[in-house]
């Protein structure tokens, strides 16, 4: 027995020893490498690209100088889409919008409408004009521009101007709203400055108000008709699909 000792405790060093030099070795490739090429490790280059520049606050010039969209609209067909864009002019001091027309799968805008713009942009269902609001002597009227070339062209010449407008879906007719003009004798006295608000008279609220009506014109023969004789504030409303209603 005793001379099988030391044997047996020799081995049970070496053992020891062999573990304490596996124990470094199996900690540190538990430990995640820190690779030089790594994006955005400190003290080392980047082989993706070069480093991000500094982020820093937004500012309101940074707001104020921002593009907007708007006015978007799809042709019927699906072939084009219609925007506008806003931007801010430093030098005058105000803002421009622009519209343009770009193929529905991508390509180069195109330059729309001329200076005078408009708003409330529609695509007419069979594809033929793109319709808008337009300020005409001091009233909003519908114009019509056709899409197969030429310039926009005047439709309704209502007094008063229009509110809003919707077309059939066969484009056989033009709904809208356009408000009531007020009694001569009260817009005499309004005209001369007498302009209070009875907010708990209609058709006032927190200011002064006018009652609505519902007309619609033929896009062909311009023809107005008064759908509605009542003393309304119209707000949503559509044409039925097969035109017979409102």
């Amino acid at each position: 027995m005793n001379s099988q000792q030391p044997s047996g405790f020799l081995c049970r060093c070496a053992l020891l020893i062999f573990c304490l030099f596996l124990l470094p070795a199996a900690i540190g490739s538990a430990t995640p490498a820190q690779d030089s090429n790594v994006l955005g490790s400190e003290g080392s280059s980047s082989t993706l690209g070069s480093p991000a520049q500094a982020k820093r606050p937004m500012t309101v010039d940074d707001a104020l100088n921002m593009v907007r969209l708007g006015d978007v609209a799809i042709s019927p067909d699906g072939e084009s889409v219609f925007y506008s864009e806003r931007h801010l002019d430093w030098d005058k001091n105000k803002y421009e919008t622009r519209f343009f027309m770009v193929p529905a799968m991508g390509g180069d805008p195109t330059r729309f409408i001329g200076e005078r713009g408009g708003r409330s942009f529609q695509f007419s269902p069979d594809g033929r004009y793109l319709s808008m609001l337009r300020n005409e002597d001091g009233d909003s009227q519908i114009f019509l521009l056709p899409l197969a070339g030429g310039e926009a062209w005047q439709l309704t010449t209502h007094d008063g101007g229009i509110d809003s407008y919707r077309w059939s879906a066969d484009a056989s007719v033009i709904v809208f709203v356009a408000d009531e003009p007020r009694p001569e004798e009260i817009q005499a006295e309004w005209d001369k400055g007498a302009d209070p608000v009875f907010v708990d008279e209609g058709p006032n609220g927190k200011s002064s108000g006018l009652w609505s009506n519902l007309w619609a014109v033929d896009p062909v023969t311009k023809k107005e008709i008064r759908l509605t004789h009542e003393e309304h504030l119209v707000g949503g409303y559509d044409v039925s699909p097969d035109g017979s209603r409102v």
